[in-house]
């Protein structure tokens, strides 16, 4: 009952930083580079980086969520925490959108993104649900899109598949 992958949280890094007026005839303006450049490509290792940082707080809110379903928990306990990965996924798919990826993972962060879009309706669903039976079927439905992405994602940066017991 889970999609494979997950949470997140928008990491805004440091950008490179533009000292205007360094060249010669330079009118304190950017220039005409800076302004088109593209933002540089992560690394391997810095990109898994920051893909387990920003899946993370999905991740997070998930184990909580299915934790509180498998534990019986008040509805509106679940249908808060429902809420709340709704609004971790949003986070991640600014993230995964926001990112340059190295090229090989870049339709895969692109794809996972598509898939997460998809569920997000399906996690606000979840959080409008009035009983036990209409959460878990939008929570099924919401985990379904992206599995396979996520782990390639993982895979293609060398990260240990997703275990939620690290969550």
């Amino acid at each position: 009952m889970r999609r494979i992958v997950a949470g997140v949280v928008l990491v805004v890094l440091a950008l490179p930083i533009s000292v205007a007026g360094c060249a010669p005839g330079s009118q304190g303006g950017p220039s005409a580079a800076s302004a088109t450049a593209s933002p540089a490509e992560l690394t391997q290792a810095e990109a898994g980086e920051r893909y387990v940082e920003m899946v993370r707080p999905y991740n997070e809110v998930l184990e909580q969520l299915e934790t509180a379903i498998n534990e019986g928990r008040p509805l509106d306990e679940q249908t808060g925490l429902a809420a709340a990965t709704a609004g971790a996924l949003r986070a991640e798919i600014d993230g995964l959108r926001a990112t340059t990826w190295p090229a090989d993972v870049q339709p895969h962060a692109d794809a996972l993104a598509d898939a997460s879009e998809q569920a997000v309706p399906l996690w606000e669903e979840a959080s409008r649900a009035t009983t036990q039976d209409t959460l878990v079927a939008a929570v099924q439905a919401a985990t379904a899109p992206g599995g396979d992405e996520a782990a390639t994602i993982r895979e293609l940066l060398a990260l240990d598949a997703y275990d939620e017991s690290d969550y």
